[in-house]
């Protein structure tokens, strides 16, 4: 389906990357999937599996808007310049379909300098909104959505609040939720907090001057 190199390291062999189809059910009745399959310069090999498949970079156009600075030429995956961890390694990130209202998976994969590329996120629903240092410390944050809002009514929307991921852990090798900068976040772009979870019971106000701000959603009839 597709193969894409891509080198950082000078000196070094590239990473390649190769979307195809799963055809290990095949003759079991199991129709195929695609999946991913990472093989870094030193020969170690990740595979990213989809079972509802990828989604290309311009089937969105948000998404389509957020690719723009990709350093690979291609439909599927996606590095960006803005994405590196505390050791300066960029990361490799994969959009799933999404299903219904909800966002597609996300898996974001480091690509070690040793060769030896690793999963430091993989959420069943995200919606990646952006990439951004919030806490100012000189490693970005990854900023998306679990869920897609839907309305009540013209000026009432479903309470669907952002997160925030860090990296953390040892040499900060993996991205870990962070309610404090999500809620930093959520606040700075005119979202009143009702905590860290999706809630349907929770209205948000999407007009006039209390726009953003919680209100109790209709009775259901």
């Amino acid at each position: 389906m597709e193969t894409t190199h891509y080198g950082w390291r000078k000196g070094s062999a590239p990473y390649t990357f190769i979307i195809e189809d799963d055809r290990s059910n095949v003759g079991q009745g199991d129709e195929t999937s695609p999946r991913l399959r990472i093989v870094g310069p030193d020969g170690k090999a990740l595979v990213v599996a989809a079972e509802f498949g990828f989604t290309t970079t311009n089937d969105d156009p948000d998404l389509a808007k957020l690719v723009r600075d990709n350093l690979i030429h291609s439909k599927y995956l996606y590095v960006t310049p803005k994405l590196r961890n505390a050791a300066g390694e960029p990361a490799l990130i994969v959009f799933g379909l999404p299903g219904g209202s909800d966002p597609g998976a996300l898996r974001i994969v480091m690509l070690d300098a040793k060769g030896a590329p690793r999963v430091v996120l993989a959420e069943d629903t995200l919606d990646l909104a952006g990439i951004a240092d919030l806490d100012r410390d000189g490693v970005p944050e990854v900023i998306g959505y679990r869920s897609l809002s839907q309305m009540f009514n013209d000026c009432l929307k479903t309470y669907d609040p952002p997160s925030v991921f860090r990296f953390a852990g040892p040499a900060r090798g993996r991205l870990v939720y962070d309610e404090a900068l999500s809620k930093r976040y959520a606040e700075a772009h005119g979202l009143e907090w009702a905590g860290p979870k999706v809630r349907e019971d929770v209205g948000v106000v999407t007009c006039g001057a209390n726009r953003g701000h919680i209100a109790k959603p209709p009775a259901t009839p």
